[in-house]
């Protein structure tokens, strides 16, 4: 009894599923939901599906792939007429393929596709890739076996492949199987090349000895040699486009071009397509195969694996990078930025408290806040951009300055519609910020970093000040009265310095004549108002509009007859038709002031003052009384230049729209002027009679100059990197515009990259977000014409200027047929530059496609030969006839 417990064995449950038939039914799911997605309306005609599938605990990945070419026939031939003609049943589509040159060296293919000529299959793949991973053999035949019965029991017979030992050497085992039919297919890889199969003969006897041939047959096959051109110069890129110094000793244009080389080599395939192996000899003592008789020439373009960075996106990305830098020009120098010394520190705050106030103390309060906050900062600030150690040279700053400031005429530069980007928030392209960017850019990438770069800001802004005291245009400014709302904030701000400075500059001019006519009357009267006698145009306010000259002398002498009529003044000219109500003389026009320059952000400020009044009754008349200042300017001086008017004489001169007539022709007021309370007859009564020369300014023209200089001298790396960045953008484009224009035959993808790059640009100025997002894709976008461009010079210089054409089609599609003969002749010279014997004695590559038919079946054996390499893959089917 004993003895019998001891002989318990273990009892196996033969109805649980198996690891091997749980893959069966896995794969078999897997090729059906492929097959019925591939059926589906709407499907992709090419591309690859996978699933995950495992056996045991080892995870497997089984993927379904086809191309465009799988929806058409396979190409006829003989070989397909003589084995339909041998076939009693219809013949499978996988012997058809195999006799196809559909697929025939498709590079871009998989390369089951190209060695088997098949459009579509499935292949079984380890899930990782690395050695431990690999399928051997042995379980690849087993795995290949529980395919062949998926595909069975879904009526599948599409050919199933499985992966065999490391995927980089594309070794691949497989079958395709039906009713009364078989196909395998098989390879070996070798490491070393047999020179007895380097030719047809050869390989033709060995394709014969895999198959059961009882009489000769006729072998078809295909040639492809190929030759590669590389390594032709030592950094061809780095000399043709050479790293740019940063002696700025002319107007700075971006730099073009790549870092390194784009193009690793050129590549030449001759191919001899589907002909009788006895057409020709081709053994290991002689062959009629010479390339330069190849019916098919192939010139294809080998880039660099990974694409080398362009100059000018390099330039780019790293003025890019500053956006996120919250430092100023103080925190970075020191309190001693912007500051030629204490006393023009000292001066700059007394015209700001004279002028303006408490906001002046409030500006002032911001200097010295900055002044302090740069004490606690500035030791990390300069660990954070290693300052310390990047300084620009004085040598350097003096020739950007010298570059900057040269053009003491203004801007003058025609620019036509297709050199520039589409507008955005930028500068006029050659002006003042625009330079200014082009120098900060290149000094931030080449001399120094942000430190440098603010360095240089910090001195243009000084030089920018010196020229508002001197009274001195800015240089390569074009004039205009207001600024271009258009264009970015720190542009419209030096157009209203400019401006300013354009109109001190004439008060001045007129101030000296209208003195040296009517001797020192008009200075002592302006002694009188404001108890100084300096001719400092910048600090005498109650001198700020006396360029407006006091009345006709006609005009005058004909109202002194007149007998209690005040002398007009301000007069400008005499209306060439109004005539007053009251008294049938002409009206007078007056000068009136000029509102002056606001820029963008003045505007938006104004308009949240009046907001931030509110809706009550008060709210309102205080808002009505600040609008209402140029209206009492106005009056006043009407007034002044006519004595004796009234209200309906202003009207009609200022507002004609609301002087009606009836249908006698008499003259009455509109109804919104009839009302004795609105605005215009309580400003009217309150009006005294005051002519411009003599009126309080509306405009403060020292005060907003020094708003607009402390903004400048405010503006953080971020800050002023975003403003500069699209007028940087725009030097960029117009620097690869004219790069294009010097190739007279520029081809047509670079074209419509430049011109796709243009119009990028319109959607900048919305949001800072959405600013950021485009100022990456404008930049990716400068990087990918950069790389196209450099890619078509260096073809150009290889293969000569005359080849345009040939350059053109190879940079935009990587490969082109070559079929000109002139061409041909130009390859061959250049293969044989780089070659120290015959150009095309020995190829590179060489590969052979041979087909044949038996009754029944179809044969295909595909063969590459390189240096220390020889691949063989066979596809051989068997019949219930064969």
């Amino acid at each position: 009894m004993a003895g019998d417990l001891l002989d318990i064995f273990e009892i196996v449950d033969y109805t649980a599923v198996s690891p091997w038939e749980k893959l069966i039914d896995d794969a078999e799911k897997a090729v059906r939901k492929f097959l019925r997605a591939d059926a589906e309306p709407g499907a992709k005609p090419s591309g690859v599906s996978r699933v995950d599938l495992c056996i045991g605990e080892r995870p497997l990945i089984l993927s379904f792939h086809k191309l465009p070419h799988g929806l058409s026939k396979p190409v006829n031939s003989s070989l397909m007429r003589t084995l339909e003609q041998t076939s009693p049943d219809r013949v499978p589509s996988v012997m058809q393929w195999l006799l196809s040159s559909n697929f025939d060296f498709e590079d871009d293919a998989h390369v089951l596709h190209a060695r088997y000529g098949i459009p579509s299959f499935f292949l079984l793949t380890p899930h990782d890739t690395g050695y431990s991973h690999k399928i051997s053999v042995s379980e690849a035949k087993m795995l290949l076996g529980a395919l062949a019965i998926a595909a069975a029991n879904a009526e599948v017979d599409i050919p199933m492949f499985v992966q065999v030992r490391e995927s980089a050497l594309d070794q691949f085992v497989g079958s395709g199987a039906g009713i009364g039919w078989q196909v395998q297919f098989t390879g070996t890889h070798l490491f070393s090349t047999p020179k007895a199969y380097t030719n047809i003969s050869r390989l033709s006897s060995l394709f014969k000895s895999k198959f059961r041939v009882q009489h000769d047959v006729n072998v078809f096959v295909s040639v492809r040699f190929g030759y590669m051109v590389g390594n032709w110069f030592q950094n061809w890129a780095a000399r043709t486009f050479p790293p740019v110094e940063a002696h700025f000793q002319e107007l700075v244009r971006p730099p073009l071009g790549t870092r390194g080389e784009v193009i690793n080599g050129i590549a030449l395939e001759c191919t001899w397509s589907h002909f009788r192996e006895d057409a020709v000899v081709d053994n290991s003592s002689f062959s009629e195969l010479d390339p330069r008789e190849a019916p098919k020439w192939v010139l294809s373009l080998q880039r660099v694996e990974e694409a080398p960075k362009g100059k000018l996106e390099t330039l780019l990305r790293w003025f890019h990078n500053l956006l996120d830098l919250d430092q100023n020009a103080r925190d970075v120098i020191g309190p001693k930025a912007f500051r030629a010394g204490d006393d023009a520190a000292q001066s700059g705050r007394d015209a700001l408290a004279g002028i303006a106030g408490t906001r002046a103390d409030a500006l002032a309060g911001e200097l010295l806040a900055n002044v302090g906050k740069a004490v606690k900062l500035g030791s990390a600030v300069r660990r954070r951009f290693n300052l310390d150690d990047f300084d620009l040279a004085e040598k350097d700053l003096s020739a950007i300055m010298s570059l900057l400031c040269e053009s003491e005429t203004g801007l003058d530069v025609t620019v036509h519609a297709d050199e520039v980007m589409t507008e955005c928030k930028r500068a006029p392209l050659f002006g003042l910020v625009d330079a200014t960017a082009s120098c900060l850019a290149m000094v931030n990438y080449y001399s120094g970093g942000p430190r440098s770069m603010i360095k240089v800001w910090e001195e243009l802004v000084s030089e920018i000040r010196r020229r508002w005291d001197t009274l001195t245009p800015l240089p390569r400014m074009e004039p205009a009265d207001r600024p271009d709302f258009g264009m970015c904030l720190i542009h419209q701000k030096l157009q209203l310095i400019n401006a300013c400075i354009d109109r001190q500059q004439k008060r001045n001019i007129l101030r000296q004549e209208h003195r040296s006519t009517q001797g020192h009357a008009l200075e002592d009267d302006a002694q009188d108002s404001d108890g100084t006698t300096e001719d400092n145009d910048a600090s005498d306010e109650d001198d700020e509009f006396l360029d407006c000259e006091d009345g006709d002398d006609a005009v005058n002498d004909s109202l002194q007859g007149i007998v209690g009529i005040a002398k007009a003044s301000g007069i400008k000219e005499v209306h060439p038709s109004l005539r007053l109500l009251d008294h049938d003389i002409a009206m007078n026009v007056p000068h009136l002031q000029d509102p002056g320059p606001v820029t963008e952000d003045m505007l938006m400020q104004q308009m949240e003052r009046l907001e931030e009044m509110g809706d009550s009754h008060e709210a309102a008349a205080l808002r009505a009384e600040q609008q209402s200042l140029g209206l009492m300017s106005d009056m006043q001086a009407f007034k002044a230049a006519n004595p004796q008017c009234c209200l309906q004489d202003f009207i009609r001169w200022h507002s004609p729209r609301d002087w009606m007539t009836d249908e006698t022709g008499k003259g009455y007021l509109s109804e919104r002027m009839s009302n004795p309370e609105s605005i215009w007859h309580k400003l009217w009564d309150e009006a005294e009679p005051i002519p411009v020369a003599r009126q309080a300014p509306l405009f403060d023209i020292t005060t907003e100059v020094e708003r607009a200089l402390l903004y400048l001298e405010n503006l953080t790396i971020g800050e002023l990197s975003a403003q500069l960045l699209p007028s940087l953008f725009n030097s960029g484009f117009n620097a690869l515009y004219h790069a294009s224009q010097a190739s007279p035959h520029l081809p047509a993808h670079l074209k419509t990259l430049l011109e796709s790059l243009r119009h990028l640009s319109s959607g900048l100025g919305r949001t800072r977000e959405d600013d950021l997002d485009l100022f990456e894709e404008i930049i990716v976008r400068f990087a990918q014409y950069e790389r196209e461009w450099a890619t078509y010079k260096c073809l150009l210089h290889i293969l000569g200027e005359d080849q345009f054409d040939l350059c053109a089609e190879l940079a935009a599609n990587n490969s082109c047929l070559v079929l000109a003969e002139a061409q041909r002749r130009k390859l061959h010279e250049l293969f044989q530059h780089y070659n120290d014997v015959d150009a095309f004695s020995t190829p590179q590559t060489q590969e052979y496609i041979l087909r044949t038919v038996t009754p029944g079946c179809s044969h295909r054996m595909y063969c590459s030969i390189q240096e220390n390499h020889f691949v063989v893959s066979g596809a051989f089917s068997t019949s219930s006839i064969s």
